[in-house]
């Protein structure tokens, strides 16, 4: 039997690398996590064609432990952009920072708060960045140090 700490090999989804046994490092799910691992691999939408193209897996398992529809696949720059929208909204929720100018490489694409709307979970978001800021900033500073030694 395969190790359920480790990504499958054998699915759509090629990984090339991986970070496998995630759940260690899970944030609020840590040791209590549906997800294996992340990978970087070939692209599933592109298994039948010769096109190579990356993507960054989520690689989930669902309570029979097997590889669950909940899995994300999505492109490198979805998965970039992800990170400096959730760390810019925590540095505005948190810090009380203004958000950095993306105009450079989104355009005339801003982020927005989105008003109006039949909820406010203002306090909610506030209430749960500050009970894991401890966890949020770790993942944050990995991912300047990361950033840094590779000299971007």
């Amino acid at each position: 039997m395969k190790n359920q700490n480790s990504i499958p090999t054998d699915l759509n989804h090629k990984p090339i690398y991986a970070l496998n046994d995630y759940g260690k490092i899970d944030g609020v799910y840590k040791n209590n996590s549906d997800v294996v691992g992340l990978s970087v691999g070939k692209a599933q939408w592109r298994k039948d064609s010769k096109d190579f193209e990356p993507s960054v897996k989520i690689w989930r398992r669902n309570k029979n432990c097997s590889i669950s529809e909940q899995s994300e696949e999505t492109t490198f720059t979805r998965a970039m952009d992800s990170a400096m929208l959730a760390i810019q909204v925590y540095a505005k929720v948190v810090k009380g920072k203004e958000f950095i100018d993306i105009s450079d490489i989104h355009g005339e694409n801003t982020i927005e708060k989105i008003e109006g709307v039949n909820y406010n979970y203002d306090t909610e978001l506030k209430e749960y960045l500050n009970a894991n800021k401890k966890d949020i900033e770790n993942h944050i500073k990995f991912l300047k140090k990361v950033i840094e030694e590779n000299e971007f």
